[in-house]
């Protein structure tokens, strides 16, 4: 009885859950009930020879209370998440002990769980804390469920795993530790990005938007230039410096197209070396100190491949001829972007280093082969960049803290080299592009460099006598087109700029009916609350169809905005049937939200004014 009831409940609301309990096994068998000395159950596994008790074979309350002991103070925490679920005793302690946490339920073995099941109601748990119910049935199952944990979670989280389990099958529970400990960091790295980057990525696209829609669209108007030409990545890295008459050579006899990133383009005007293009995309205001040479020197030649949510500071100082790629951080493009050709915009995916941005663009463009130099992602020696490349924020040199969190990998002839967390996340994320887009065409030729998985090393000066003997770069290739449609830009402009009024008076409106919803007066009376939350529900219906809203101010606060759907979530406020407490959750939750995106209005609108009026300006008369 107690297991078709729970059936029927995890059917309704977690039925991915149901599912792996319902696929079928071939070896079932290896858990059983039995009863201990105290006469409660516990779960026996025995198979291989060998037996282990899930919970003591004596008395398995007494020993989840001793377990339950070590966590005496979790107020930092707002989620646990068990590991191996058994038959939950421990669970239930830790939840009564601390009323606060809500919780996910991970069990790796389903026979447990339908043991589980069957001796345990759901219905007796905190069911409104509960967030998650995940059944892994092997490694692919282990993968997929991290990754959608990660994605969802509210607060700090607690990992809690019953001691049996680690005895039970160590080598997957170490497996399920490292990626799910890797997973939360690349999670937190992301939010840190967001932090960082969102108001900047959407202020730069804004102010960028007049550059870009009169210059080319890499992607879309060079492809035939570049189609199954040899393309050199030059990055920064320190085994650039050994490289570099090589790199002339080529250069030289135009045997392969070369685009720097990043600060590479130091070292090579340093050298007198001319890139065909450099690219760049980093958001920040100083991403303009990269080209002081180029600008010093009033450098005309050399095209700037620019991702269109760079630091608008750069565009409005490069002294040559710009193109562009949409980025996918742009909101903008899209709405104001219309190609006269009628093709759909195509972008470049936003990444940890513009060397992985440049390697999807000249993958898009067509190149053949892809080279990389100077992409060491790794340290050599005491050496961060190449030799002539320093900033004053930072020497070329490592420094001491650099030095104690380095970590060791493999280079590309097999040996350990140490690398920093940020380079290694680079690397990865490389690897991870390379075999999203099937590339197969990729060398390496940075020695001593770090180990790409998906890549070939060879060295450049190999690399020249066997693959680059003829001339293949045409000297013409760039042309400034105009790609898109006046009209259209004309007509959102106008659009975007009626939807801008409106926006602050619906940011206004919702602060205001947020501050009632707090109001002694209107929540002891039951009418006048049923009348605010309507109101509230109208005007967020009203928030969410403004175009301003959703190209500029929520992409402005888009981590706020996560975590705001999440808290909401965490408290599930939608399931809440006292309207009081829903009324106060959401002054609570969306208040704080409500007045960023409001000061975000007020400080972008003299940007916004100033830029939408010049594009009337110059292209209204046109259309």
């Amino acid at each position: 009885m107690i297991l078709t009831k729970n059936m029927k409940w995890l059917e309704e609301n977690f039925y991915g859950a149901i599912a792996k309990l319902q696929e079928p096994s071939e070896n079932e068998g290896s858990f059983h009930l039995e009863s201990a000395k105290n006469g409660i159950n516990t779960v026996v596994y025995g198979a291989n020879g060998r037996s282990i008790y899930l919970h003591s074979k004596y008395n398995p309350l007494n020993e989840s209370e001793q377990f339950i002991k070590q966590f005496e103070q979790l107020d930092e925490f707002e989620h646990v998440f068990f590991y191996g679920v058994g038959l939950g005793y421990h669970v239930d302690l830790l939840l009564k002990k601390f009323p606060h946490l809500t919780f996910t339920l991970y069990e790796p073995e389903f026979e447990v769980f339908r043991l589980y099941l069957s001796q345990k109601s759901l219905a007796d748990l905190p069911i409104k804390r509960l967030r998650k119910v995940y059944i892994a049935r092997d490694e692919q199952d282990q993968s997929i469920f991290i990754r959608d944990f990660v994605s969802s979670v509210s607060g700090k989280t607690l990992l809690v795993t019953l001691p049996s389990y680690e005895q039970l099958n160590p080598v997957r529970y170490m497996s399920f530790v490292n990626q799910f400990r890797e997973a939360l960091n690349l999670q937190m790295f992301s939010f840190s990005a967001d932090f960082r980057f969102e108001k900047r990525w959407t202020v730069n696209c804004l102010k960028n938007l007049p550059y870009t829609i009169k210059t080319p669209n890499i992607i879309q108007d060079f492809k035939d230039k570049f189609k199954d030409k040899p393309a050199i990545v030059v990055a920064a890295g320190p085994s650039l410096e050994e490289d570099i008459p090589t790199i002339r050579y080529i250069r030289e006899n135009g045997l392969a197209y070369i685009f720097s990133v990043g600060s590479a383009i130091k070292a090579l005007i340093g050298h007198g070396i001319y890139p065909d293009a450099a690219c760049t995309y980093d958001p920040m205001p100083w991403n303009l100190n990269v080209f002081e040479d180029v600008r010093k020197h009033q450098i005309t030649s050399i095209p700037l491949f620019y991702g269109s949510s760079v630091g608008y500071e750069t565009l409005e100082h490069y002294p040559g001829p710009l193109a562009h790629m949409i980025t996918s951080q742009d909101t903008l493009a899209t709405v104001f972007l219309n190609r006269n050709d009628g093709r759909p915009l195509e972008q470049v995916s936003d990444a940890p280093t513009i060397a992985v941005v440049a390697l999807e663009l000249l993958h898009k463009l067509g190149c053949n082969p892809i080279i990389l130099a100077g992409q060491n992602l790794a340290y050599k020696g005491d050496q961060f960049y190449s030799k002539g490349i320093g900033y004053e924020y930072r020497p070329s040199s490592l420094t001491e803290e650099e030095l104690a969190n380095a970590k060791l990998i493999k280079d590309v002839h097999g040996n350990d080299i140490y690398t920093s967390p940020g380079f290694d996340r680079m690397r990865t994320h490389m690897e991870s592009v390379i075999r999203l887009h099937g590339m197969t065409n990729i060398y390496n030729t940075t020695k001593g460099g770090a180990h790409i998985e998906g890549t070939t090393f060879i060295t450049i000066d190999e690399l020249v006598k066997e693959r680059l003997q003829h001339k293949q770069v045409v000297t013409d290739w760039y042309q400034n087109k105009q790609s898109y449609s006046l009209q259209l830009v004309v007509e959102r402009v106008q659009y975007m700029v009626q939807q801008h009024e409106r926006v602050g008076k619906i940011l206004e409106s919702l602060v205001a009916v947020t501050k009632t919803l707090k109001s002694t007066y209107i929540l002891s009376s039951p009418n006048k609350l049923d009348r605010k939350l309507e109101n509230f529900e109208l005007l967020i219906k009203d928030l969410e169809n403004n175009a301003f809203y959703n190209t500029i101010v929520k992409p402005m606060n888009r981590l706020q905005n996560d975590l705001l759907i999440r808290a909401l979530e965490a408290k599930a406020v939608r399931l809440e049937k006292s309207k009081v407490i829903k009324a106060k959750a959401i002054a609570e939750l969306f208040k704080p939200y409500l007045d960023g995106c409001l000061e975000d209005v007020r400080e972008v609108t003299p940007m916004f004014n100033e830029v939408t009026e010049n594009l009337l300006n110059q292209y209204g008369a046109a259309v």
